[in-house]
């Protein structure tokens, strides 16, 4: 089973995958995609960086 913080991480990387050209996303756009709370997701992704 994974927790909250690995589902938010595994959304926002899909996410991020499916973007034309890697392009850029800003932190909201993912954080909607992933439906994952703003700060929350921010936190996630400075560890993932």
């Amino acid at each position: 089973m994974l927790s909250n913080r690995s589902r938010y991480a595994l959304r926002a990387m899909v996410h991020l995958a499916g973007l034309p050209g890697g392009g850029p996303a800003t932190i909201a756009e993912i954080a909607d995609a992933a439906a994952a709370p703003r700060k929350f997701l921010e936190a996630i992704l400075l560890d993932l960086r």
